[in-house]
């Protein structure tokens, strides 16, 4: 199996790309410290791509992210890789952002 990843930047942030044996299977979005989005495609989800991914974009961005859930799937996949919601990063941004999982510091 082939993983790679490929960067676009952009005006609101990077774009990252996720292809396994050349299949497009996930993608990412970055902006200002913040993990906007992070998407498995159908079919694809189970397999371990979120979290490689994931754990690509703390590689890749050299900074402390801030991610915000916005639904339980997400919240369960940050907890089990040991990330805890971080209450200084919720004061800081969970008033725009918190969909109501909570706001994880990913370092």
């Amino acid at each position: 199996m082939t993983i790679r990843y490929t960067a676009e930047k952009g005006c609101n942030g990077t774009c990252y790309t996720m292809e396994v044996d050349g299949k497009r299977v996930g993608r990412a979005t970055v902006g200002d410290g913040v993990v906007e989005r992070i998407d498995i495609i159908d079919g694809e989800q189970g397999k371990g791509y979120g979290t490689a991914l994931l754990k690509h974009l703390v590689e890749a961005e050299e900074q402390t992210l801030v991610i915000v859930p916005d639904n339980e799937g997400a919240q369960r996949l940050y907890a089990r890789l040991g990330y805890e919601m971080d209450n200084e990063q919720w004061n800081r941004w969970g008033h725009a952002l918190d969909c109501g999982f909570g706001v994880y510091e990913l370092s």
